[in-house]
Parts: structure tokens; sequence; C-alpha cells
């Protein structure tokens, strides 16, 4: 990791209207789409949404098809490939979640600040335990108020999958004891 990824970046932000509790979310992506079809962040959330239920179906294609329509180099390509590898992670694809958001790190050109606590999660769900500390560390020294205590990141993960947690408080737990 590098030292510090103090780079905001719009292209990887989870949008307030995918709340996954809310029963009319996927009418309302439908709807959405059906007014702007060529909107390549409501496709991606359109495919993003199933996967994070526990459906599979056709996300993949809904994917690809969002990826075309997002302009090269592009904040809506970044959000693409940002939210595609959290479809990749909730299915347990780490190594094609890495991918995607290497590649959407890329696109950036800086040091997105997401990079470190995602790369973190990731890596050691992975079994990579040493990296993911590592980017762990960073996290939590970029952003104390969300990584840097067992308290902050049981705040910031309250609304995580079960896994995307796991992992996130073993690393905090983890460093805790390191201190």
């Amino acid at each position: 990791p590098a030292p510090s990824y103090p780079d905001p970046d719009p292209g990887a932000a989870i949008y307030p209207e995918l709340d996954l509790r809310n029963p009319n979310l996927d009418a309302g992506l439908q709807d959405m789409l059906r007014r702007d079809r060529r909107n390549p962040v409501l496709a991606a959330q359109a495919a993003l949404v199933p996967v994070l239920r526990g459906q599979r179906g056709r996300w993949q294609r809904e994917f690809d098809r969002a990826r075309a329509m997002a302009e090269p180099g592009s904040a809506e390509l970044r959000y693409v490939l940002w939210s595609r590898g959290w479809a990749h992670f909730s299915l347990g694809e780490y190594p094609a979640a890495l991918q995607h958001w290497q590649e959407a790190e890329a696109l950036h050109g800086g040091r997105p600040e997401w990079v470190p606590a995602t790369y973190a999660v990731v890596l050691w769900s992975m079994g990579q335990r040493e990296l993911g500390l590592e980017f762990f560390a960073v996290a939590a020294r970029d952003r104390p108020e969300r990584w840097g205590s067992v308290a902050a990141v049981d705040a910031t993960v309250a609304q995580w999958r079960p896994n995307e947690k796991l992992a996130a408080q073993s690393m905090a737990s983890h460093l805790a004891r390191s201190r």
C-alpha cells in the first residue's frame, strides 16, 4: 500500500437510494432506467441490488451493459467497476472483486480514499492476512473516525453484509491487539 490515500472519489459511493430494506427499490430502479436508458450508474445499481440480496440471475450481463454505456475513464465507469467488485465480493469471488477494484483505482489516477479499507477486506478474505492488515493500517491512519478503533469499525460496518463485517471487525481487533 501507499503511505496514504487522500483523494476523494465520487465514482465509489453507495447512493442513498440503495437501501436494500426498501421493498420498492427494484421497481424504482427499473422505472428510472426506463426514463434514462443510457445511465451507467442506474444500470450498475440495477445489477448490484439483486446480487446483494443473494440472487444470481443476469447480473454479469447487466454490469457489462453498464460498462459499455459509461464514458471511458469517467467517474461513472469507476462506479460500475467499484460496484461490480462489491458484487463479486458478496459472491465470494475475491480475485474478481480485487481485479475490478484495481481497475477502478487505476482509472482514478490518484490514490482514492476507498482503496485501503476495500483492499484490506478483500485481501483478508482471500487469506492474504498480512497484506490485508497493511492496507487496513493505512485506512486506520487516514480515516481514524471510520477505521481507527474497534468501536469506529463497528459503527462503520453496521449495515454491511456478514462476511464483509467479519473481515473488517477481525482486522480492527487484530490491529487493536498489536498496538
